[in-house]
């Protein structure tokens, strides 16, 4: 019989005492005990973090019964230690006072387990007079663990007065570990975001950053192998429940979930997602379902992304990690939220340069979710759930060659947004189309170079190649921006790439003047005329 899949927030003490299937991550955390005490770890939400946190809990527990059978337990000595386990999902951060409160109620916690007096103080002084006092009492050095280290600031990104003031007051907290170096056996550090690591950490100077470690790529996450071995007969049933073949599963499952990487070359699969595809047979978003971080949503309304930076972005190493909370470029944030991912390096003047895109199909279709609300349905009256009949229509009446609904579709989006959301060039207009196509699953190939120019974009469908390019103007009739952008197509002589194909070719001109989107689009035949056609629209 299979061992059961849990899908909940589990423990790994709960994961093996329940029989369930835990991915065996230990020959990593093994390894990194020989980089230091100080130990820092980046990943995006939902990837494992907290499971790897319980881990080296139950580790310096020494709870060896746990760890039969795993890779780390003939290597590892099971002296047992003291273990101080922070995990700011459950301390109060409203303001920095609320903050300083909470934590050190959670530091009189300690205390009281380890049977020693909190001193009275200032939070950073209680802090590191409590490990002094323990590591005197039980005679063995701390360890300390901290999950989700960023919640206090992300969830306050919106008020950057709390947020900084927040953070003052972790880098504080943590300043006390600086003279603690001799009553400290490991301080392990997790969360989503690296922007706040740098002044928080600022008092720790020798804090060892295995983000971007190559080897260290795995530690969160299924590798190809785990997925196929420790999953064998899920993998098995659920094919039979699909009527799938097991390597057309395995399609599915990489084109889905798998593709995050860290600078290392082996691509690592969502556990999240894959864990809930497994238990239920059915392919569905379960990263967006999880919830967005609501900071990044509200960078994203306030930052547009103009559409070409979305793929094949560089970006150096420095660039990945900002420390300004009232400057923080949106690429970074989204790589670091597991948005984008990295795909390709390459050493530049000054340290590497990173190609960075979007990890797999359930993370670009979150985002794309997210981002086309940012750009157009920002108001509370219009709820994003009624945008999704009109991609699954806009899909139909494209296949179907009906385009004037599917320009439909665009105008009535260009229409409603809100008139301080509106930006007065092209580029936006076209991003917004973009989006729309997008969740309609349809792949727009945007600036297609040709000898005579560049065409804005090509969408290319199973019977039929439609060539688009957009025209905007401030003032006027979008109807007259619609034919200028059908009469360039002509006039570039695009069409000729692809004349005399076996699919239909249909040109499509989109004109935005006054707030307003207008389309045109013709079918040009196998031995179409272009200059008829030119004359014919006004040329």
């Amino acid at each position: 019989m299979a061992k059961k899949i849990i899908t909940d927030d589990s423990s790994f003490t709960d994961l093996i005492e329940s029989g369930a299937i835990y991915v065996d991550k230990t020959a990593h955390i093994a390894r990194f005990m020989d980089v230091g005490k100080y130990i820092f770890l980046s990943r995006p939400r939902r990837f494992g973090k907290s499971l790897l946190v319980s881990t080296l809990e139950a580790l310096f527990l020494g709870k060896r019964e746990l760890f039969a059978g795993l890779a780390i337990e003939r290597g590892w000595n099971w002296e047992t230690y003291p273990v101080l386990r922070f995990d700011f999902t459950r301390i109060s951060a409203g303001n920095a006072l609320e903050l300083t409160q909470s934590l050190q109620s959670r530091l009189e916690r300690f205390a009281q387990q380890y049977e020693v007096t909190l001193k009275s103080g200032g939070l950073s002084t209680q802090f590191g007079d409590l490990l002094e006092d323990i590591f005197h009492k039980t005679g063995k050095k701390v360890v300390i663990l901290v999950d989700e280290y960023d919640k206090p600031i992300n969830e306050h990104l919106q008020n950057i007065e709390i947020a900084e003031a927040n953070r003052d007051v972790l880098g504080d907290f943590y300043g006390a570990l600086k003279g603690s170096g001799d009553h400290l056996k490991l301080l392990f550090i997790t969360g989503v975001s690296k922007f706040a690591k740098v002044s928080i950490f600022s008092k720790l100077n020798n804090v060892e950053d295995l983000t971007l470690n190559a080897d260290y790529n795995e530690i969160c996450g299924f590798t190809q192998i785990e997925l196929e071995t420790n999953f064998a007969e899920h993998l098995a049933a659920v094919a039979e429940k699909l009527n799938k073949t097991r390597e057309e599963l395995l399609a599915v499952l990489k084109n889905w979930y798998d593709g995050y990487a860290w600078r290392g070359e082996q691509k690592v699969y969502n556990p999240f997602s894959v864990l809930r595809f497994l238990r239920s047979a059915d392919l569905q978003n379960y990263w967006a379902a999880s919830g967005s971080p609501l900071f990044l949503i509200k960078l994203l309304q306030q930052n547009p992304i103009p559409i070409y930076d979305w793929v094949n972005i560089r970006l150096s190493g420095q660039a990945l990690e900002p420390n300004n909370l009232r400057n923080l470029p949106l690429t970074a944030i989204l790589f670091q939220t597991g948005y984008l991912t990295i795909t390709a390096e390459t050493l530049g003047i000054g340290g590497r340069l990173y190609t960075l895109n979007f990890p797999n199909a359930e993370v670009r279709e979150t985002f794309l979710a997210e981002l086309l609300p940012a750009y157009t349905l920002m108001d509370d009256e219009r709820d994003w759930g009624k945008a999704i009949p009109d991609v699954t229509d806009l899909r139909e009446f494209l296949r179907g060659g009906d385009h004037d609904a599917a320009t439909a579709i665009f105008k009535r989006y260009i229409h409603d947004i809100p008139g301080r959301l509106h930006m007065p060039h092209e580029h936006y207009y076209q991003t917004i189309v973009y989006l729309i196509l997008s969740l309609a699953g349809m792949e727009m190939d945007l600036e297609k170079w040709k000898n005579t120019g560049i065409l804005d974009g090509v969408l290319e469908l199973p019977d039929a190649t439609y060539l688009m390019e957009f025209k905007f103007a401030k003032t006027g009739k979008p109807e007259t921006q619609a034919k200028r952008a059908l009469k360039n197509i002509v006039e570039k002589n695009y069409p000729s790439a692809w004349q005399g194909k076996e699919k239909k070719l249909r040109l499509w001109g989109l004109g935005v003047a006054n707030r307003q989107l207008a389309g045109v689009c013709v079918e040009l035949g196998p031995g179409g005329d272009m200059a008829a056609l030119l004359k014919k629209i006004g040329g």
